[in-house]
């Protein structure tokens, strides 16, 4: 007010002056003042008007910090924001513009758009600005390429502000960079594109649910196992599509769903679960179920994936079946016997016996016969093991030829009574050539100061001694089998052995070896073709001359013979003798091409005997030679195929005699 008095005294009035005054009461007032100096009597006097603009100052003062903070904020958001005053004039403009065009606000703002920017540049918004002048909201997305070279996808959005005549006055145009988004948007629409893929192709069934339990999606595989169709199923309580059973009570499964709504975690179904199809087919599935969780870890839903469990089930039970039993006969394996030994080893049953099994010549069979035969026969003891004990005894092949029975409340008269059982009916039992013969033993357990693993041991070794005592007997009657069999299957073979066995005999008399080596000799004339039990007996018998495989395969029966007789401890000194009878002296023989003296002395013998009694026998495949034929041949090969001392002895002095 000073200042407004000084004004007014010097220049003599004073107009639209705006002051701000404090009133008494402390009260801040804005007025525009007016003044005039009026002289009356001689004295001035100063006339003042004040009007009160406080409201008006008030109003453009909220007005102007609104338009400060507006351009402040937009000046300060990463969207671009300009204004155009006409199509190709700007406004104002915010720094986010400005900076995307590598400018300063001030390069751009008020100014034509053809002096700032390329004209190619400009043409691209030309039509998009016209038309925003022409009243029209216009949206479009725009690759553009910012100041350092770098191309980003913009989303630019122009819209008109209409002046009171509702002519256009400008335009307000702004521009988001989605470049990220966008690709955002593009990896997540693969992920869901991949994601149906996967979850189209896979070989697993998948349901998903909402947080309510309602199925939102099934993929194929879910559709078949449980015969809805997706578009019926949607929606659905997920008990309703998917029903499941426990295979063993047959009770209903707990939902599997509902478990994982309540805990939040992932859960899998109880074993021998069966999910009943709409369709009422019943298939063994196995399966889990896992929440979906959204960013705050809250369950918005389950995922079930879930497969046919049939196979696999048959596949375990075949596992389990074999992991117990053994796969020959279907008896328990030594593995359950360990097992049951465990749990039946109680006073409930006690007396507790363990019997031990061994069949007898099971080797012999197998190389006399062959494996086939040999599986047979243990076949055929599991047969009559398992026919001679009760439900509640478990039978056991334990190892090749070795079987086990746990009899539980059993004392030594009933374990008697069942071996006796056994070794009858073995006895009885005919299997082609084959005899059925067992060695057993047993022993018992009668109260819990015996351990039951000595129990077990004295079982074994009671076995032990019924196999030496019976074994030797069967094996001999097994040799004494084999060699009816190759005399009723091929022709003239008893002839041929029994006079090879003579021819042996005489000339290792007239080699004056002692009475052992005689027999020995003598015993390998009658057992020397017993490996052709192996050979069919077409082929011996075959008039036609031999295949080259055919020949072959007869030169293994050398072989053969030494395996079946090395077991029988009555003929293993013979058997070397049959391996190498047709080895030759020169060292062209077979099976091991030894030469002269390597070869046993009584095999020389053996070989000389039976290629004469070969050459002057009947055969199918041979004309017969006389005896002045085959003493030639014998002549001729001395030295070469036969030992020629033998040959000499065997000439001068056998022949003469016989």
């Amino acid at each position: 007010l000073d200042e407004f008095s000084e004004k007014l005294k010097k220049n003599g009035s004073v107009s639209n002056c705006e002051l701000k005054v404090r009133t008494k009461s402390g009260q801040i007032l804005y007025g525009v003042f007016f003044g005039e100096t009026v002289e009356s009597q001689g004295k001035k006097h100063f006339l003042t008007v004040m009007t009160d603009i406080t409201y008006r100052k008030k109003a453009e003062e909220a007005l102007y910090s609104e338009v400060e903070n507006r351009r402040i904020l937009l000046d300060n958001i990463h969207t671009q924001v300009w204004y155009l005053k006409n199509e190709y004039t700007y406004g104002s403009v915010n720094k986010a513009h400005a900076s995307f065009n590598g400018l300063k606000k001030y390069d751009i703002a008020f100014k034509n758009m053809y002096d700032i920017f390329p004209k190619e540049m400009v043409d691209i918004c030309r039509i998009s600005n016209q038309k925003v002048f022409n009243g029209e909201k216009i949206y479009y997305e725009k690759w553009l390429t910012d100041f350092t070279g770098k191309s980003r996808l913009i989303a630019i959005n122009k819209s008109p502000v209409f002046a009171a005549d509702a002519a256009v006055a400008y335009a307000v145009c702004s521009g988001e960079d989605i470049t990220e988004r966008k690709q955002m948007e593009e990896e997540i629409y693969i992920e869901k594109e991949l994601f149906k893929t996967t979850l189209l192709s896979v070989g697993d069934g998948v349901i998903s649910t909402d947080n309510n339990g309602n199925i939102m999606v099934m993929n194929k595989v879910a559709e078949k196992l449980t015969g809805w169709d997706k578009n019926d199923a949607f929606g659905k309580p997920f008990e309703e599509v998917f029903k499941i059973i426990n295979g063993n009570s047959r009770k209903i499964c707990e939902n599997p769903v509902k478990i994982v709504l309540q805990t939040g975690d992932i859960t899998e179904l109880e074993n021998n679960a069966i999910l009943i199809s709409k369709n009422g087919l019943e298939v063994s599935i196995e399966d889990s179920a896992a929440p979906i969780k959204d960013s705050d870890g809250k369950v918005t839903g389950v995922v079930i994936v879930f497969k046919d469990f049939t196979e696999k089930k048959e596949k375990q039970k075949q596992i389990e079946y074999l992991s117990f039993n053994d796969h020959l006969t279907g008896l328990y394996n030594r593995r359950y016997l360990e097992n049951s030994l465990k749990y039946l080893d109680i006073y409930e049953n006690w007396p507790l016996t363990i019997m031990a099994l061994d069949v007898n010549g099971l080797k012999l069979t197998n190389d006399a016969f062959g494996h086939q035969m040999g599986d047979k026969l243990l076949k055929t003891v599991a047969d009559i093991i398992k026919n001679s004990c009760r439900d509640e005894d478990v039978v056991c092949r334990i190892g090749g030829d070795e079987f086990a029975i746990l009899m539980p409340d059993t004392d030594e008269k009933r374990a008697y009574s069942i071996r006796d059982e056994i070794i009858n009916v073995a006895a009885k039992t005919t299997l082609d050539s084959t005899m059925v013969s067992l060695a057993i033993g047993y022993a018992v357990k009668k109260n819990d100061d015996e351990d039951i693993e000595n129990i077990k041991k004295i079982a074994d070794n009671n076995m032990y001694k019924d196999k030496l005592k019976h074994g030797k007997i069967m094996r001999s009657k097994t040799i004494e089998t084999v060699m009816r069999t190759i005399n009723s299957k091929y022709m003239q073979e008893q002839i041929h052995t029994e006079r090879v066995s003579q021819y042996c005999e005489a000339i290792a008399r007239e080699l004056n070896l002692d009475k052992k080596e005689v027999e020995k000799i003598r015993m390998a004339g009658i057992l020397h073709d017993i490996g052709k039990i192996m050979l069919p007996s077409e082929l011996l018998n075959k008039s036609e001359k031999l295949t080259a495989e055919e020949f072959e395969l007869i030169k293994r029966h050398p072989e053969a013979g030494y395996q079946i007789l090395k077991s029988v401890d009555e003929y293993s000194t013979v058997a070397e003798l049959i391996l190498y009878h047709h080895e030759r002296f020169d060292g062209d023989g077979y099976p091991e091409g030894l030469r002269g003296e390597e070869i046993p002395y009584g095999t020389r013998i053996l070989s000389v005997a039976d290629a004469y009694e070969a050459m002057t026998a009947k055969r199918s495949y041979q004309r017969t030679k006389t005896r002045e034929e085959a003493i030639l041949e014998m002549r001729k090969h001395s030295g070469t195929q036969f030992d020629p001392a033998v040959v000499e002895v065997f000439l001068e002095k056998v022949l003469k005699v016989i």
